[in-house]
């Protein structure tokens, strides 16, 4: 049997080559590209793996907290941590604490800005007259520098009358001040409070002490009975234990010029200035320059802390009301006036006043009413001092919002026109209802936070699960389950963030222009991890289609050239049996050869590109699949060469021809369209190739572009993308050269079969291109209806996978149907060939 193989083989050497070099190219190909995607896989899985794990597992809010557009979306807003005053209730955060499997569970109240002065001496001028101090605090927020200038006019001399020294009084005049002139430099701190030891094991907040001692919450508050001066009502005084933050994150400058002003003589004493217009006669007075002062944010602010440091400093300041309290910025959506594709936004102001001469992005509560006045009033006692810079800060990739310490991240794209600028990062400024606001520089406890502001103090819990260690499906679901139960036990808005990301989103922002926001998309993770690997699976699996439609047309067509020599053999007696097995035998010693030659060259391809090898269940898997393609290409052929009968293929002598070109031709096309209905079963078969290839070309354009699409949006997505190699289009490349060889060979038996059939159209009239065009057109046709056909099944499978509608379709489904219909057109040039050198003498041989 095995001698008999061989020798089927050998006689038809031809096809079995062309079966092997098809079988080798898919094999070989098969194997790279799943090696590729192997490798590929697993530098995703670790990426995915690497970054599915968040600063914090599951965020917790106040009851209602998530806005509109974070529900449309999906999104977390990454400015919303300072814009929440409280919700969350102490006994809900120890509810939370309590829950079976979580680890970390870290409340934060943000209590509001508290304003400490900075002065600078300017000198105690003893010379009788005006003087005037001048001082421009120029802050900038990144995109614009806001002067803010403030004048202080002061008079030395003499007592005057009564009168006078109230009418100075009136126009903020001081007169004969008793500690010099000083400027001075407001410096806002916001003040939170947190659960030191929850704190210390989320972020390691205890390991970036510069000086001093780690909070333990448990510090003593010491109240004793006090009347604010402010309104006269009786609270109590506290004196809280808090960490001094070293970075200011506002960048500020302080001009302060102190000047002698030149009075004439008719103006020499108070009297006569307050005679002439008091303040605004001195602001219309030339002046001398005495002392000039300039310092920055940066100076000013490390002096307020050594202050708040020292025993005798501004540790002893009572703190009774905010000057400005957290409040939320309001969003819509807009489509700007210039191309984006993405999710824009528009910042809707509150109204009312701002600070300092900017506007107001946030409700601004004026100290004097009731919801800025604390429940007691404070002094701070500094404990240690904390660097921020040396916390490690999380990757861009995975951020999610660390308001506690990190500034939101906004960078300026587009000025208010639309207009591309230099991108340049946002900052803090001095205003509380401004749009970006700075991280806490004072952190407290819990308990003095409760104390300041009430039970329900907190403004959000972060949570982190425990017993996880990597990125699973049951990770994943263990974390989604301790979400639901704190749900289910508090009633308060939660969101799962691991496996989160920042996406970018467009806000135009009044008075600045147009900012990009880092909003937290949730869930991406594991979503990109499904759709990688589902891609690379959908691929391979439609190549490996189309190696066994190859397999099948081949063993094929060899079975037809073969018909007499089978017929013989059954004439001479062989059983069905041993024609059946002798045609499987030979598939699998061609698939066999295949298989081997496959792997020896895809690991010396991948050897000499310095590729990584292919594993070892790849190196057997894909020969084994290559040899089950063949057998399963062979199985129908081998089956219809067991009901060959004998007697009427030997009369025939082994080739058939049809009388049907005798009718009245009506086209070129319909022709062609008629030859190729005539043997409709060969032409399924081509076709079948031309719809996989097809349908592989469509899916992979439709995958690339909704991957490009869907992972552009964050970025980790774009992190991922760049990681994804362009290797998944050789796929494409191999698929279409077997159906480039499926096509002409079943064109080359076309031509085989219809030598008698193509002599008459000669001897009729025909000319040699003319029968040329007819093949060319047969196979045009043939991959016009493969293209067509595969790319709905293309385009199905993709919207079945992915169920999203891209722009790019209409294009995609173009190239689909015309692509394989330019292959078929080339595919049969060498048949057409063929055809065109038929004499018309092969007209009557057979007669």
């Amino acid at each position: 049997m095995f001698s008999l193989i061989l020798r089927s083989i050998f006689q038809g050497r031809l096809r079995s080559t062309l079966l092997v070099m098809g079988l080798l190219a898919v094999s070989t190909g098969v194997l790279l590209v799943a090696a590729a995607s192997e490798t590929t896989a697993v530098t995703v899985d670790q990426d995915l793996t690497r970054y599915w794990r968040t600063t914090y597992d599951i965020l917790v809010r106040p009851a209602g907290a998530r806005s509109p557009i974070e529900e449309k979306y999906g999104l977390v807003e990454t400015n919303h941590l300072s814009g929440i005053a409280g919700g969350i209730t102490i006994t809900q955060s120890e509810t939370i604490r309590a829950i079976p499997g979580v680890e970390v569970a870290a409340p934060i109240a943000m209590l509001g800005y508290v304003f400490e002065v900075f002065q600078i001496d300017m000198g105690r001028p003893s010379d009788p007259g005006p003087y005037v101090v001048t001082q421009t605090r120029t802050v900038d927020d990144g995109a614009r520098l806001y002067d803010q200038p403030r004048y202080t006019y002061y008079y030395v001399g003499p007592d005057a009358p009564a009168p006078s020294l109230e009418q100075a009084r009136r126009s903020n005049i001081i007169v004969n001040p008793l500690f010099g002139m000083p400027a001075w430099l407001e410096m806002p701190f916001f003040v939170a409070g947190v659960d030191p030891p929850q704190e210390a094991a989320l972020v390691g907040l205890d390991r970036i002490l510069l000086e001093g001692e780690y909070l333990t919450g448990n510090e003593p508050l010491n109240p004793r009975p006090y009347t604010a001066p402010f309104d006269k009502s009786p609270r109590a005084l506290i004196k809280i234990p808090v960490l001094i933050n070293t970075t200011p994150y506002i960048s500020i400058t302080l001009r302060a010029e102190l000047k002698r002003l030149s009075l004439p003589p008719e103006a020499a004493n108070l009297e006569a200035i307050m005679a002439h217009g008091g303040r605004e006669y001195l602001a219309s007075l030339p002046g001398e320059m005495l002392t000039l002062r300039e310092i920055s944010s940066d100076t000013a602010y490390r002096r307020v802390v050594e202050s708040l440091r020292s025993t005798a400093g501004y540790g002893f300041t009572n703190h009774a009301f905010a000057t400005g309290t957290p409040s939320r910025i309001t969003y819509r959506e807009i489509q700007p006036p210039f191309p984006h594709d993405e999710l824009a936004l528009e910042i809707v102001l509150p109204g009312g006043p701002g600070y300092g001469g900017e506007p107001a992005y946030r409700t601004f509560v004026d100290p004097r009413y009731e919801e800025a006045r604390f429940n007691a009033v404070f002094q701070m006692n500094a404990t240690g001092v904390f660097d921020i810079e040396r916390l490690p800060k999380p990757t861009d990739v995975n951020r999610v919002p660390l308001e506690t310490y990190f500034p939101p991240l906004a960078i300026l794209r587009y000025d208010e026109e639309g207009r591309p600028v230099e991108p340049r990062t946002l900052r803090p400024t001095l205003n509380p209802a401004g749009y970006i606001q700075s991280p806490p520089l004072i952190l407290t406890t819990l308990a003095a936070a409760r104390a300041l502001r009430g039970e329900e103090c907190i403004s959000a819990v972060r949570v982190r699960v425990g017993g996880i260690d990597q990125l699973t499906p049951a990770a994943q679901r263990k974390i989604e389950a301790v979400a639901s139960e704190i749900v289910r036990r508090t009633g308060l808005t939660v969101d799962v963030m691991v496996g989160s990301s920042p996406r970018r989103v467009l806000v135009r922002v009044p008075g600045v222009g147009y900012v990009e926001e880092g909003w937290i998309q949730k869930g991406v993770n594991l979503s990109y991890q499904r759709r990688v690997q589902s891609g690379h699976l959908l691929l391979l699996a439609t190549l490996l289609g189309v190696g066994g439609l190859f397999a099948l047309d081949l063993a094929w067509a060899d079975l037809l050239a073969r018909r007499r020599t089978i017929a013989l053999q059954k004439a001479l007696g062989w059983r069905s049996r041993t024609v059946f097995w002798q045609v499987l035998g030979q598939a699998l010693l061609v698939g066999v050869i295949a298989a081997v030659a496959g792997a020896l060259s895809a690991w010396g391809v991948a050897a000499t590109l310095g590729w990584a090898l292919p594993s070892g269940p790849l190196l057997v898997g894909v020969p084994l699949l290559t040899v089950g393609m063949c057998l399963a290409g062979n199985l129908y052929p081998a089956w219809l060469a067991t009901r060959l009968p004998p007697i009427p293929v030997l009369q025939a002598g082994g080739v058939r021809y049809t009388r049907t070109t005798a009718r009245r031709l009506t086209g070129l096309s319909h022709y062609a369209w008629r030859s190729l209905s005539r043997r409709w079963s060969r032409t399924l078969l081509s076709g079948l190739a031309a719809v996989f290839s097809s349908a592989l070309l469509v899916l992979l354009l439709a995958v690339t572009m909704e991957r490009q699409g869907y992972l552009v949006g964050t970025l980790l997505g774009e992190y991922i993308l760049v990681r994804i190699e362009r290797y998944h289009y050789a796929i494409v490349a191999i698929s279409f050269s077997l159906t480039a060889l499926l096509i002409a060979n079943s064109l080359l038996t076309s031509v085989l079969e219809r030598r008698r059939e193509i002599g008459v159209l000669k001897a009729v009239g025909w000319r040699t291109t003319t029968v040329t065009r007819l093949f060319v057109v047969e196979g045009m046709l043939l991959g016009l209806m493969g293209g067509a056909a595969g790319t709905l099944l293309g385009l199905g499978a993709f919207l079945g996978l992915y169920q999203a509608l891209l722009p790019g379709l209409a294009q995609i489904a173009l190239l689909g149907v015309f692509v394989p219909a330019l292959v078929g057109a080339l595919a049969a040039l060498h048949p057409a060939r063929v055809a065109a050198r038929v004499p018309p003498a092969e007209a009557v041989r057979y007669e």
